[in-house]
């Protein structure tokens, strides 16, 4: 017999349903914000396996934000390029150098250190994660949803909440229980995967993948000699559903499609999986929100699924709490699923393609895919797009209803030509004199940001004009939005000091193509919301009023 269900005694503002590392960051960054929740999984405990291992530039960027990057790096292995090969022969490369970010690479690190990470992380904030505790069920009101969680003991807790989000995962209760469609389609060929030991000649900075009339072989470098590998072979009818792989799959497949010379032992965890690719009707129902594989699931091909999933959390964490905290209105919410859906679409998008053109069946195509590979790899414009978005710091929410722009006397988005566009992700720029005295990067500015932040920009050569325009901004910042925006005005010719970025070499005007006098207002999230040439008062304080409360904002100031 089940315990009835014991009534929590207030409301909570969120309840994340979920602890791995969607639902971690999620609760991390509301925890930053100054938010109160409960994370609650049915699982025993941390995760013990490797399972997704891919960490992108733009998560790093992500996690340096949250002040956890060294333990993050500690952790992994980094991951200079990727390499196509058949048997012996390259065919195909591309690097990860050149990106524009403070972490030019991949990073291998296993799922279980993430989560270990995250998870000491949320610990260090005060939140406790409420292991074999599942949510059966919940109802929505109009103040709230009132929750059922079913503890290991049986026992049964009433739970009410604002905010309900679903972080559990690709079979998630939370989107069936919302019944939005999880549309897509499940891959014939067989998947299987294995972490071993794998000595060979190759290096293991670099991702490898072996194509082939078999198929293909995936040789993920975890760091030593240690490798996850991944085999992907022609339809498999005759496999059984379930039917897990044995070390002679992985022996025969790095035999008969490696370059030669390896040899694999040592095998640990291995399992099989069919690919599935699909995206939930829609990742928002009232109060009730999905983040990362409970609303996307793809091919792992690209490293794309935990990187989304977490950047899911990043973007709905400082939206719920500036409407938890009184400081913007219920509306703000609305562009979660307006920006993070066409992103979902995206990456689905991106990683059939390349599932599609490396598990090729035809012998026709694969001949014609291993000849277009080399010549395809020695265009420059080729080789950036496809390491811009592996590493995803091209994902931009250019259309979102949330962004703007003012130019010279009109608001609307793409009529100040050039340079970092509202909805782009901000981009880094060093050196710079910091507002404290020291040499850094922009990034050092708004690391552990949970405000937004203006950047003014003096422009070259300013005049008088300019500099009082620049002033009136700053004080009307200062005197009506100082709790929820921090503002800096950037300066060629000026030292650094309280409030004030030093730009000597003119690097951070030119990389925001910042000629003439203006602002760029980037969210805790790290996308440019909103910029303004000329940058008045007028102009961002019409934005700023439209994205906060101005009852929000004098709450916050009196906090």
């Amino acid at each position: 017999m089940t315990a009835a269900a014991e009534p929590s005694s207030s409301t909570l503002p969120v309840l994340v349903i979920g602890a791995g590392p969607t639902g971690l960051t999620l609760a991390a960054e509301l925890a930053r914000h100054g938010v109160e929740c409960r994370i609650v999984d049915k699982g025993e405990g941390p995760t013990n396996l490797s399972k997704a291992i891919g960490m992108q530039a733009r998560t790093l960027e992500i996690l340096d934000g949250l002040g956890i990057i060294d333990d993050i790096l500690d952790a992994g292995h980094v991951v200079h390029g990727v390499s196509g090969h058949v048997k012996a022969k390259r065919i195909f490369h591309f690097s990860y150098d050149e990106l524009d970010s403070p972490y030019p690479f991949l990073l291998n690190i296993v799922q279980r250190d993430t989560e270990r990470v995250l998870g000491d992380f949320v610990a260090s904030l005060g939140l406790t994660v409420e292991w074999h505790v599942e949510v059966v069920g919940y109802e929505q009101g109009e103040d709230g949803v009132t929750a059922t969680l079913e503890h290991a003991d049986g026992r049964r807790e009433t739970v009410h909440a604002q905010w309900l989000v679903g972080c559990d995962g690709a079979r998630s209760f939370v989107r069936q229980a919302i019944g939005t469609s999880f549309e897509g389609d499940t891959y014939t060929d067989y998947f299987a995967l294995a972490d071993a030991r794998l000595e060979w000649q190759l290096t293991n900075q670099e991702l490898h993948a072996f194509v082939s009339p078999e198929g293909v072989l995936f040789a993920l470098p975890l760091g030593d000699d240690q490798y996850r590998l991944i085999v992907a072979d022609k339809a498999s009818g005759d496999r059984p559903e379930g039917t897990q792989p044995t070390f002679e799959d992985f022996e025969r497949a790095i035999a008969t499609r490696g370059p030669g010379d390896a040899k694999v032992s040592e095998p640990g965890w291995m399992t099989a999986f069919r690919v599935n690719a699909r995206v939930a009707g829609s990742h928002r129902d009232g109060r009730v929100f999905l983040a990362g594989d409970a609303a996307h699931i793809h091919s792992p091909v690209g490293g794309q699924g935990l990187n989304t999933s977490v950047q899911d959390a990043h973007n709905l964490a400082w939206k719920l709490a500036c409407v938890i905290n009184g400081h913007a209105p219920e509306s703000l919410l609305d562009s979660y699923d307006a920006e993070r859906m066409p992103v979902a679409h995206a990456v689905i998008t991106m990683t059939n393609r390349l599932t599609h053109m490396l598990t090729l069946h035809n012998v026709e195509a694969q001949h014609v895919r291993n000849s277009l590979m080399p010549l395809l790899g020695r265009v420059p414009a080729i080789q950036h797009q496809m390491r811009d978005q592996d590493a995803e710091t091209v994902v931009n929410y250019r259309h979102s209803p949330l962004v703007d722009e003012f130019s010279d006397g009109r608001f609307g988005i793409r009529r100040h030509a050039g340079g970092v566009r509202p909805g782009d992700r901000a981009p880094d720029v060093q050196p710079i004199g910091l507002p404290d005295g020291t040499m850094g990067r922009l990034f050092d500015v708004m690391r552990r940001a949970t405000w937004h932040t203006l950047l003014i920009f003096e422009g070259e050569d300013p005049s008088e004009d300019d500099a009082r325009c620049l002033s009136e901004l700053a004080d009307y910042i200062d005197e009506h939005y100082s709790h929820l925006v921090l503002s800096y005005i950037v300066s060629e010719s000026a030292e650094a000091g309280p409030n004030r970025i030093a730009d000597e070499d003119g690097l951070l005007h030119h990389r925001y193509h910042a000629d003439r006098a203006s602002a760029f207002l980037i969210r805790p999230d790290g996308y440019v919301a909103f910029r303004s040439r000329p940058p008045t008062d007028r102009a961002v304080g019409q934005y700023l009023d439209r994205l906060f409360t101005r009852q929000g904002a004098e709450a916050a100031a009196t906090a």
